[in-house]
């Protein structure tokens, strides 16, 4: 049996559960191989993530009580209670989607905090574990204690993936050498959704689905956080001008859920408390998507549905030009400009070309996809 560690998932942001779920389904007919959750959390999570998904585990960390009484406790016996030694463990599967750069360097970032985390790679390694970084995105790496960190990473981890070229440029400019780096798409465009009961989603389908991220107001310029909740506005106002039915998707947490309560002084329906299943499937029975969130957007294009961002990081310009929709992404300095970019694609002739482009392109990801579960399954299978 091959147990395989998932680190910096989790349930709050979707398209980490994304993520989780396609690691699951993608071992999910190997019955050689289980996957252990390793998302921290309380109790109350640890429930939920046993009733949500089935034949996960939890790493036990020895370690973590100070004793060493492995050799007295039976393995099957653990398994029962859904946990695993960590001993055990011969792979860590990294699936954060964006973790190293600049952006995550503050001025309250500590060296020691950033050298516990490397010990604690260092310390798999000892073990023997092989540890792979998902399809992610990287960079930049101007500041000096972004730069420290990934290379300190990459020096001790085994095969790492960017998720776009910007990113794999980012890492190749500040490598000796790159024979462990390597380039794939977002593995979450594989994924596919299954819903029992589709009815309890009828309501929205064939609507136009706004994700509104609260990181547009925290991680980009000051000209652009505060233009960014009128221009949500201005948008769902025209669409709604123009005979659209709108409605608003939770894709994260708490912060999200606010940001949309305040723009919802425009009284639409709006979806919250779901999970990363349902989310994917009612963004892929959607007419349009307007998206800020990357997974979002991912679940959008990767399922044909005409898709438009705005974006906070390289990772979102890199997103559209790989489909080659370079008219998605949206400026928020200028929304009449967006509005008409919008308008365009809600003409049936132009629905239906970029429909049929997103389809082409979705396969050809697809196929990168499962080029890369293929390198990685030689490597820690």
């Amino acid at each position: 049996m091959r147990y395989i560690q998932v680190d910096n998932a989790g349930f709050v942001n979707k398209g980490a559960e994304l993520m989780l779920r396609s690691i699951i389904k993608h071992y999910d007919a190997n019955e050689e191989v289980r996957i252990v959750y390793n998302g921290g959390g309380d109790l109350n999570e640890y429930v939920k993530i046993q009733k949500v998904l089935l034949n996960l585990y939890s790493p036990l960390s020895l370690q973590r009580f100070k004793i060493k009484f492995s050799n007295f406790i039976d393995s099957q016996k653990i398994l029962m209670h859904g946990l695993v030694f960590d001993k055990d463990i011969s792979v860590v599967l990294d699936a954060g989607g964006f973790q190293f750069g600049d952006q995550w360097i503050y001025e309250t970032t500590k060296i020691e905090k950033i050298n516990k985390r490397i010990k604690y790679y260092k310390d798999l390694k000892k073990r023997g574990v092989k540890i792979v970084f998902l399809p992610q995105a990287f960079g930049s790496f101007e500041k000096k204690l972004s730069k420290y960190y990934i290379l300190k990473l990459y020096a001790i981890c085994d095969l790492f993936f960017a998720r776009d070229k910007v990113s794999f440029e980012y890492m190749s400019n500040i490598l000796s050498s790159s024979e462990k780096l390597q380039l794939a798409p977002d593995f979450t465009n594989l994924y596919l959704p299954e819903i029992d009961d589709k009815s309890k989603f009828e309501l929205y389908k064939n609507k136009i689905c706004v994700i509104p991220n609260s990181k547009m107001l925290t991680h980009t310029t000051k000209e652009i956080a505060s233009n960014y909740k009128s221009f949500l506005i201005k948008i769902v106002k025209e669409l709604k001008r123009q005979g659209e039915e709108v409605f608003f998707l939770n894709h994260e947490g708490q912060s999200d859920l606010d940001l949309i309560k305040e723009l919802n002084h425009l009284e639409l329906p709006f979806l919250t408390d779901l999970n990363a299943n349902e989310v994917k499937f009612i963004i892929g029975q959607s007419k349009m998507l307007i998206s800020s969130r990357f997974h979002g957007v991912v679940s959008g294009l990767s399922q044909s549905i005409p898709t438009f961002s705005t974006s906070w990081s390289h990772k979102y310009n890199e997103l559209m030009s790989d489909y080659g929709f370079f008219d998605g992404l949206l400026n928020v300095n200028k929304p009449d400009v967006s509005i008409n970019k919008i308008s365009k694609y809600l003409h049936p002739s132009e629905y239906k070309k970029l429909k049929n482009q997103l389809d082409l392109k979705g396969k050809e990801e697809k196929k990168k996809s499962k080029e890369m579960w293929s390198m990685v399954d030689n490597f820690v299978l």
